[in-house]
């Protein structure tokens, strides 16, 4: 029970350090630095965790046993994915965001528009080549098992929509009534929003519980925004991010979300 008293934040960044090889005494150090953590529950948490890491398989993609939540190792310029770099453009903590460039192609994203155009929301993660390639890169560079994916879900923003924000990625449980809520796929514990086509004017891209942060769509462009559980225990399950008004040219966005356990098999 000592590593669940830490934060959810805490708790990926000390498995995702043990997992590098990080000395445990520089972690604890850490710890111990911040006021919110005591002594007691750091080491306690750091002596699990060290326990745990044995049988933790971060890297991957269909691995069954996971860290506590996703991370993302945007502390250089570019996150190595295998056969891919992927370009850090912001990192935020608290909330959790990371904007990345080049997460696709040029070639990849006109797949994938062409993949959203001909089945919005129906199709299925897996069965297209390109949307596995996707599927297995988001999967490297969130440490993050394929099995604990919800489907991808596919929107379109033009001129002529209405007025207004729109909300995407909201949670699929929700939006779909596939999937109930607080069945054993947990919580959703993050959500990649991919940039599959920019508009030419307008479709910029906000996250309203990061106040200021709004991101100009770039095609093969995508953020990363860890979700967590409230203090209280509920789970928001409103968008975690909102589109700005296309003023001209089409928008194209694919979403994936991330639970905290299998999704995939609980379905079959």
């Amino acid at each position: 029970m000592s590593l669940s008293q830490l934060p959810i934040e805490w708790r990926s960044w000390l498995l995702g350090s043990l997992q590098r090889g990080c000395k445990p005494a520089d972690l604890l150090r850490s710890m111990n630095a911040h006021g919110a953590i005591t002594a007691q529950v750091a080491m306690a948490a750091l002596t699990e965790a060290r326990h745990n890491s044995r049988d933790v398989h971060l890297a991957g993609p269909d691995s069954t046993t996971v860290a506590a939540a996703p991370w993302l190792d945007s502390r250089q310029r570019t996150m190595a994915v295998p056969g891919h770099q992927v370009d850090v453009r912001v990192v935020l903590s608290q909330p959790d965001i990371v904007v990345m460039d080049h997460l696709l192609t040029p070639p990849e994203c006109a797949a994938m528009c062409r993949l959203a155009q001909s089945a919005v929301l129906t199709q299925s993660p897996g069965d297209d080549p390109v949307l596995s390639v996707l599927e297995r890169r988001v999967s490297a560079l969130a440490h993050w098992p394929l099995s604990h994916f919800e489907p991808f879900q596919f929107s379109r923003f033009a001129p002529d929509d209405a007025d207004g924000t729109h909300g995407v990625g909201a949670d699929f449980e929700v939006a779909s009534n596939t999937h109930p809520v607080g069945d054993a796929s947990g919580s959703r514990v993050g959500l990649f929003v991919v940039v599959l086509e920019a508009p030419q004017t307008g479709g910029g891209i906000a996250v309203p519980q990061a106040d200021g942060l709004r991101v100009m769509p770039c095609a093969g462009s995508a953020l990363w925004i860890q979700q967590r559980t409230h203090h209280d225990g509920h789970v928001s399950h409103g968008a975690p991010a909102v589109v700005d008004p296309v003023r001209s040219g089409v928008a194209w966005l694919a979403t994936v979300g991330l639970r905290e356990s299998v999704w995939r098999h609980a379905q079959a």
